[in-house]
Formats: structure tokens, sequence, C-alpha cells
């Protein structure tokens, strides 16, 4: 239910928010809804929310910052039904609040500025590589993504035309044996850049993104293709997922094979670009 007649408008979030194509799009078309307004508190009802996966607090940071910034918006959340049934949004820094410790599962929700280079490596290397499933990768992958997230971060504020922060958080999740880490920049998309890079050739957002794959140095948020091929060839010899949503397109790499395909194309668009490493963990200690 939307209300519209006062400054206070409550916009539903229901279903199951899972790290994939409809989870996804599911923030989006939130995201859609809300940027109708101006200069409005906005509460989001969680009352038919049945699971968000914790690090997709990553994008809906990013989603709320740009709405604060350009719309001028505030947000509430139900602090009670935050506590009770998603607490991990506010041990994991998505949300204030104060919960009882828990073993620690996730990876802080943050996001981080163009001059943040020395934090953004701290975060790197205790907040991510120091959770307990991380600490199972091999040498070699550990160095790959090292390398690579520190080179897709810079990248968003050498080429991707903004200033806004980069967002990233994490979650792991032991009955999937899966450790996901969520990135998202409020950039320009992979398309328009690599549209005038190839002089009109790739005019589609999922031509971009596999342009982008076959690590073309020069994309939406920009200078990462080199990053994204090194990650997605090792993830595709380990056994991992890597999925990428620009403007309105969703892939996955794990769908490849999949009738439907790698691809789905929403009809709303994420005002950025958002990466996420999906980490089979059972496949770590191998």
């Amino acid at each position: 239910m939307i209300q519209t007649e006062s400054a206070h408008i409550t916009l539903p979030l229901e279903g199951f928010l899972t790290t994939n194509s409809q989870g996804i799009r599911r923030l989006i078309e939130w995201y859609t809804l809300a940027k109708e307004y101006r200069t409005k508190t906005i509460t989001t009802c969680c009352n038919n929310l049945d699971w968000i996966d914790a690090n997709l607090a990553a994008l809906w940071s990013a989603l709320m910052y740009k709405l604060e910034k350009e719309n001028n918006l505030t947000f509430r959340i139900d602090e009670e039904i935050l506590a009770k049934r998603f607490s991990i949004l506010i041990r994991n820094g998505f949300s204030t609040g104060t919960i009882p410790f828990s073993s620690k599962t996730f990876i802080q929700n943050a996001s981080f500025g163009p001059a943040d280079d020395e934090p953004f490596s701290d975060y790197i290397e205790s907040e991510l590589m120091g959770q307990q499933e991380m600490k199972k990768l091999p040498p070699d992958l550990r160095g790959l993504i090292e390398a690579n997230l520190y080179e897709l971060y810079s990248n968003v504020f050498r080429h991707a035309g903004t200033t806004d922060p980069f967002f990233i958080c994490g979650q792991y999740f032991p009955k999937r044996k899966e450790l996901v880490v969520s990135m998202v920049d409020l950039g320009q998309t992979f398309l328009p850049p690599i549209n005038k890079r190839t002089n009109g050739l790739i005019n589609t957002q999922m031509e971009s993104i596999d342009w982008a794959l076959q690590g073309n140095s020069e994309l939406g948020s920009e200078g990462g293709g080199h990053a994204l091929k090194c990650i997605r060839k090792k993830f595709d010899e380990d056994g991992h997922c890597l999925q990428i949503v620009t403007g309105n397109t969703f892939w996955d790499s794990e769908n490849i094979q999949s009738i439907l395909g790698a691809f789905r194309v929403y009809n709303v668009e994420l005002p950025g670009t958002m990466v996420n490493l999906i980490f089979k963990t059972n496949l770590l200690s191998k």
C-alpha cells in the first residue's frame, strides 16, 4: 500500500530477496517507486518480507544514498521487525540498533569514497579476508581477489563518472555453503562508454557485459574489464559464481548452460553497477 497524501510514504518490500535476478530486481523496483517522491519520509513496510540476504544491504544502502542525495528523501524501517526477524541487518551495520552478540557470519556493510584507498585496503584485508571462511581461500585465489577488488574499487572513481561512494557488504550462509560479497557503484553503467568506445557497435547492456568480460580495458565502471575477466576465469576453474548487474541487465555465470541462459533483462534500471562474488565454501578447502 502506498500512501501519498502526506509527507510520510509507506512502500512495501515483500517476498524472498536472495542474491539472484528476482531478489535484486525487487530492490530495484522498490527504488523505482521511491524515486517518484521528493522531500518525504519513506517507511519501508517489511511485514510481508520473508527473507533478505544480508549482503544485499550494499545494494539497498546505495539506492537509499542516491534517493537521499537526489530526492531529499529520508528512510525508516520498523526497528521491531528488524530486531525480531532481520537482526543481521543491525549486526552488519545497515541499520542502527543494539543486538546481543552472536557468531559473526557477516562482512560489515560499508562504503568508501574516492580518497579512501587506505581504508578500503584495510577493509579488504581485515574485514573481508579476515572472515573465517575467507581464510580457507587458497593463496592464488586470495591474491587474485585482493588485487582485483582493489582494481574494481579504484576504477569506479577514475572512469565511471561519479564521486558517489562505493558500497560493499558480505554474508556467509552455512546451510547454502556460500559466502557472498556484493559491491555496488552509482556511476555510469557499462553501456555508454562501451558504445562510444566501439563507435556504436555495442548498443545493449547485454552486449556490453559480454564485451567487458572479454577483458577489454574500458567499460561502464571503466577499467574493470581486466579484473572481471580474471575473476571470471578463476571462478569458472574453481566452481564459484560471478554475477553482474548494470542498468537493466543481470548476468550470472552459473546459468550459462541453463535453458534460459545467463542474462535477464529487467523493466527497471539499476542506476549503476553491482558485482556479486559467490564463493562455494565447500570447495574452498579442497
